[in-house]
């Protein structure tokens, strides 16, 4: 596979593959990289498209949906969605600020309109049924409440607070995340800023807390199937410095409950301090939890099975 001058990419298939191919093989495949949301919808318009990636935004997939001879595919992940809040730098460093913020987004508005996915309670999705705290309530959006918390932080009672939000530059759809929580977050006591970043610039600025912004657009998905793929790669100590741990809890409690999960086979243990794990960062407000992702793509007709 290489690049071309037009940012595309060919893949053709091997007629001497090991495992050998079936009659409804694909010969060629090409990759149109952009991230010109109107460029997906003029590929799609002009019968180009086959598919699209799953990173469109909601209007584009709506767009494409409409169209005669294509259709979206939809279907559940165990890929998360927050906002990792740096626990490090101001004014994030404060609990009721981080709260203040949770408060202040519009779960639903983002759910529906913006990103298709579940409601998020916690740092875990609840694929993970029997380490999954029960208990903890789905977040609200109350711009009232967020006020309050502002006022009872160590930032409250003055000017408005600098914060700032990155994201993946050219993603739509974070953008809009982005300027829907400017939008609230300039409502209840903040001056917010907004840092679009290249991917690989996000991870270098992941690298140092102080580098870190107070906010940040991240999705984050199981790499192994437990529980302590989501808790061990996002919170504790020891992994610090990548994107997936850009809250830097550093927290000896959380630390140590993880070390105890992870020092025992007891699966009925693990579970119950999973499950406290999960208390402790949402008391803390260790993210905004905004959801559990729903996948969408746009498919031709033409192109059927993908499962």
């Amino acid at each position: 596979m290489a690049p071309d001058a037009t940012q595309r990419h060919m893949s053709s298939r091997k007629m001497a593959y090991h495992l050998g191919w079936d009659d409804q093989a694909i010969d060629e495949v090409r990759f149109v990289v952009t991230n010109e949301e109107a460029t997906v919808r003029a590929l799609a318009a002009s019968g180009v498209l086959s598919m699209s990636s799953d990173a469109q935004a909601q209007e584009t997939c709506d767009a494409i949906g409409a169209m005669d001879g294509y259709r979206i595919g939809s279907y559940p992940t165990a890929t998360n969605f927050y906002l990792k809040l740096n626990h490090q730098v101001a004014p994030t460093d404060d609990v009721n600020i981080r709260k203040a913020i949770a408060m202040a987004t519009d779960y639903n508005t983002i759910r529906t309109a913006l990103l298709p996915g579940a409601p998020l309670a916690g740092p875990l999705p609840k694929v993970f049924a029997d380490a999954y705290l029960d208990e903890l309530s789905e977040p609200s959006f109350d711009l009232a409440k967020g006020r309050e918390l502002v006022a009872a932080s160590k930032y409250g009672g003055g000017a408005a607070i600098p914060i700032e939000i990155m994201y993946v530059a050219g993603l739509a759809f974070e953008e809009e995340i982005a300027l829907l929580m400017k939008s609230n977050l300039d409502q209840i006591g903040f001056d917010t800023k907004l840092k679009p970043e290249p991917w690989n610039r996000m991870t270098e600025l992941a690298s140092s807390p102080q580098t870190t912004p107070a906010i940040n657009e991240v999705f984050f998905g199981a790499t192994y199937p437990s529980p302590d793929s989501f808790f061990f790669t996002q919170y504790h100590s020891r992994a610090k410095g990548t994107w997936a741990s850009m809250e830097w809890v550093l927290d000896n409690d959380i630390d140590a409950l993880i070390d105890q999960a992870r020092g025992t086979a007891d699966i009925a243990k693990q579970n119950e301090i999973y499950r406290q794990i999960q208390r402790k960062l949402v008391d803390g407000q260790s993210d905004v939890y905004l959801l559990t992702q729903r996948s969408q793509n746009a498919f031709s007709d033409c192109l059927q099975g993908f499962e």
